[in-house]
């Protein structure tokens, strides 16, 4: 027997669609409260409690807390910040600033983004300094890498920096 969907719902069996639902509860549950507590005093009891789920539910989906934390970075990182940063360090968003400008507008969106999700950037942050988990460093590549690309053009299509490209690119080719 198929399934109905109804308009909101993916074409999935209702198992799947269930939890994919029960994740998301969780995830908004999770980011909500971290907007007053830090990852390392987060209760998972606190989490199920206002996703409307159970631990026993919570436990299937995430073998730890730290898996959690994992999935939290991920999305975070996917979903938010690696759009705005590349809206953020857009080279177009920035064609008559100066280098400084550019400079200091880039640093300001990555302590701000930190600030803002300090609860948790940090913990996932001194994970990586201390774990082999390949998983976070991946998601920290998969991350930076674009962020660092996005600089490096915001940064020399700067005016300053056009003409010493130019100059350098120049000698280069005389050299070759």
């Amino acid at each position: 027997m198929k399934p109905v969907v109804t308009e909101h719902e993916s074409p999935l069996p209702a198992l799947q669609a269930r939890s994919r639902r029960t994740v998301e509860a969780l995830t908004a549950a999770a980011f909500e409260l971290l907007t007053t507590v830090a990852f390392e005093d987060l209760a998972i009891g606190d989490v199920v409690e206002r996703a409307g789920s159970s631990t026993g539910s919570f436990y299937a989906r995430f073998p730890s807390k730290d898996d959690f934390l994992f999935h939290l970075a991920d999305r975070l990182l996917k979903d938010q910040l690696a759009p705005l940063a590349a809206e953020a360090l857009s080279a177009e968003k920035h064609v008559r600033a100066s280098l400084k400008l550019r400079t200091h507008s880039a640093i300001a969106f990555i302590g701000e983004s930190f600030v803002r999700h300090r609860a948790i950037l940090r913990p996932v942050t001194l994970m990586m300094h201390t774990t082999k988990d390949q998983r976070l460093r991946a998601l920290a590549v998969t991350f930076n890498g674009p962020v660092h690309r996005a600089f490096k053009q915001l940064i020399l299509a700067a005016p300053e920096i056009r003409e010493t490209v130019r100059i350098t690119r120049a000698v280069d080719n005389v050299i070759q």
